[in-house]
């Protein structure tokens, strides 16, 4: 009861997505049936470890469970985005179109590949960002541009109207893509 309290409070406090138990399977067992219902609907993984093997035992499990979890959600991101796309609805891949529906506030949430590297520009004169490397502004045709980097702008633009950005392994459709792809809200 003393850690349902805890990770209650933890709740109220900070905002998680996911709760992984790590233990004796009877202590799990005790932790698991306390679980409030919003803490029970969090929990993403459980996994028995003999707690003599050592600290080092404890947190690799922990991570493991962790970085498992992380990957299974970035595949059904990018599942959910890949099916939008290919009936035509929610959905949106490739830096220019996820640029511009970020830009009038339609991005729920961006998944771009962790290394990518987008190259964009933005105008001094007109300040228009465009996706792509140019000589001059799309918008006004001013020479006067420099380059940006276009996932640090998406991410900026998604967290302006409320969205997620999530930064994802290399996903071999989203790499053919364009590295980056948007869940839409309307």
């Amino acid at each position: 009861k003393e850690i349902v309290d805890v990770l209650t409070e933890m709740d109220q406090k900070e905002t998680f997505d996911r709760l992984f138990l790590v233990g004796s399977q009877e202590t799990m067992v005790q932790i698991e049936s306390a679980l409030t219902a919003p803490l029970a609907a969090k929990l993403a993984g459980k996994q028995n470890v003999d707690f003599s093997a050592g600290d080092d035992q404890i947190f690799d499990t922990a991570f493991d469970l962790f970085f498992t979890a992380e990957r299974d959600a970035e595949a059904k991101l990018w599942d959910k985005i890949k099916d939008e796309v290919c009936r035509g609805g929610l959905a949106v891949t490739g830096p220019e179109e996820v640029l511009k529906a970020a830009a009038v506030g339609r991005v729920e949430k961006i998944a771009v590949t962790r290394d990518a590297k987008l190259a964009g520009i933005r105008c001094r004169d007109c300040e228009n960002l465009s996706a792509g490397a140019a000589e001059k502004c799309r918008i006004c045709g001013s020479a006067d541009v420099f380059p940006v980097d276009l996932v640090n702008e998406l991410a900026e633009l998604a967290a302006l109207t409320s969205a997620e950005t999530d930064f994802v392994d290399p996903i071999a459709g989203l790499s053919e893509a364009g590295e980056v792809a948007a869940l839409l809200r309307y």
